[in-house]
């Protein structure tokens, strides 16, 4: 999958668990800030992720500001996918 594909990917599935927010979620949108990523929208997350992108993410394991915005998401992802 090339990077703007799984830019889409990505933004798909954070509207899904983040409840299809307004306006539309952004590759540089902050989605703490914003309260976008709750705990419950971060569950859903990494099952989308897992799903779409064959990769199991820890969150425990991986610092609070790498989930800040779709594009440093979409980093994390590029990284554990090789």
């Amino acid at each position: 999958m090339n990077q703007p594909e799984a830019r889409e990917q990505l933004l798909e599935i954070l509207t899904e668990a983040c409840g299809r927010p307004k306006p539309p979620i952004r590759p540089e949108t902050d989605l703490l800030d914003s309260g976008l990523l709750d705990s419950l929208a971060l569950i859903e997350l990494l099952e989308g992720i897992e799903d779409r992108f064959g990769i199991i993410l820890e969150p425990t394991r991986i610092p609070r500001e790498r989930w800040r915005s779709p594009s440093s998401i979409l980093r994390l992802i590029e990284e554990h996918q090789g």
